[in-house]
């Protein structure tokens, strides 16, 4: 009797066992890497929102595949970033790859994608250090689809053109042309900051100082006195870990420096006001903005469906590039009737990053007219004011206002009594 109802049970666990294969087979997984935990959290919550809302709106689906979202922290820290990216392919199948935030991270992530040869797309990562390797070896690096953030070379020159262009028109008229360059210790930090200096020495202005501060330093009153010291009427540069970047704005403001200040990355965190208040008078940065009434009302419901209000750069972006990975997803499975890594490969190479499959406005981009990438361009997407582009703003009691450039300008520079 008992051997019998071995019998049984062997059949019934075998259906089993194969009905989970077969439910595997048609379970496509994605691993979103993003810093979920650390000092970059924040950015991490709103890229969590931002690309489980993406896929919420297609009911987790593409055809008859169920999308599965599997969350790689990345702790904001590029070993324990690859190690959990490397669990991710190994231990829990990821087909592909999507997202990233930080520079250093992603340096050390386009390593993993060529070593596994999976399809990573959108690493958020601007700094020049990625287009170096990626040009250095394309074949072995053609896993890396395409960065997030262009280089920091092609957008800073906003920043210049707008500060001379406020010179030249005598809207500011500073007390000399000199200039103090800080930055995050890290890639994105010291690539803002390379590119800046350039830009800034080869139309007149003198570097009289130069200064990179620990991603975990909230202590800023030793260094700005330096700062105030060196006597410069510009400040610029970035710092893209929030609580470092708040923690520099407000001490900023209570030391009373009076010079003009360009803060890239400050808006990326939605509760940018919140934690700077008054402090982010008169400040400069380059972000995009949630202006159209579509990202508006995106903004509304993420709000109140998540608890938060997602800023442009790190929720309306990661949901624009969710959604360009989605359809780049659909015509993978139109082309090759099957949704698997090989295939969202072929379309990777064959029609993303050759500028055959772009992601547009018109289709809901939230952000940019069009996202494209191009052969000439990989691994940075296109940059100009018809593609990936960000205006200069100015900061007033909690608003931006779009200062340069002059189509789009809300007002003129203000310089602060």
């Amino acid at each position: 009797m008992r051997f019998f109802k071995s019998l049984l049970v062997i059949p019934a666990l075998m259906l089993l066992l194969s009905g989970t294969a077969f439910s595997n087979d048609n379970v496509f997984k994605i691993g979103v890497c993003a810093s979920f935990t650390g000092s970059n959290a924040t950015w991490g919550d709103n890229t969590k929102a931002a690309t489980q809302e993406a896929f919420a709106e297609i009911n987790n689906k593409i055809g008859d595949y169920d999308i599965e979202l599997v969350w790689v922290d990345t702790e904001g820290d590029p070993a324990k970033g690859t190690g959990a990216l490397s669990e991710a392919v190994e231990r829990k199948g990821i087909d592909i790859v999507f997202y990233n935030v930080l520079s250093e991270v992603a340096v050390a992530m386009i390593d993993v994608a060529a070593q596994y040869q999976i399809p990573y797309f959108c690493g958020l990562g601007a700094t020049e250090i990625i287009n170096d390797k990626y040009l250095s070896n394309p074949e072995k690096y053609k896993y890396y689809g395409g960065k997030g953030w262009p280089s920091a070379s092609k957008l800073v020159g906003g920043y210049v053109d707008a500060i001379n262009d406020a010179y030249d028109r005598g809207i500011w008229i500073p007390k000399n042309r000199k200039v103090v360059v800080y930055g995050a210790d890290n890639g994105w930090g010291r690539s803002i900051g390379k590119a800046l200096k350039q830009l800034l020495t080869d139309t007149g202005w003198e570097v009289v100082m130069e200064e990179y501060l620990a991603i975990n330093q909230m202590d800023h009153y030793p260094l700005i006195a330096k700062i105030q010291k060196a006597d410069s009427s510009l400040l610029v540069g970035t710092l893209n870990i929030p609580p470092l970047m708040f923690s520099f704005v407000k001490q900023l403001g209570e030391m009373g420096y009076d010079g003009l200040v360009v803060a890239e990355a400050l808006s990326w965190a939605g509760n940018w006001y919140e934690m700077t208040g008054a402090a982010s008078n008169y400040l400069l940065d380059m972000s995009p903005q949630l202006a159209s009434k579509d990202a508006v009302a995106w903004a509304d419901r993420m709000e109140k469906k998540y608890g938060f209000r997602p800023s442009a750069a790190a929720g309306a972006l990661p949901y624009d590039y969710a959604r360009f990975l989605i359809k780049s997803l659909k015509r993978a499975l139109e082309k090759h009737e099957k949704l698997d890594r090989a295939a969202y490969l072929d379309i990777m190479l064959s029609e993303v990053i050759t500028g055959k499959l772009t992601y547009t406005m018109e289709e809901g981009a939230l952000l940019m007219k069009e996202y494209q990438y191009t052969k000439e361009s990989m691994p940075d997407p296109v940059v100009s004011p018809d593609h990936f582009a960000f205006p200069v703003v100015q900061y007033m009691d909690g608003k931006p206002i779009i200062v340069f450039p002059s189509h789009l300008k809300q007002a003129d520079l203000k310089i602060k009594k």
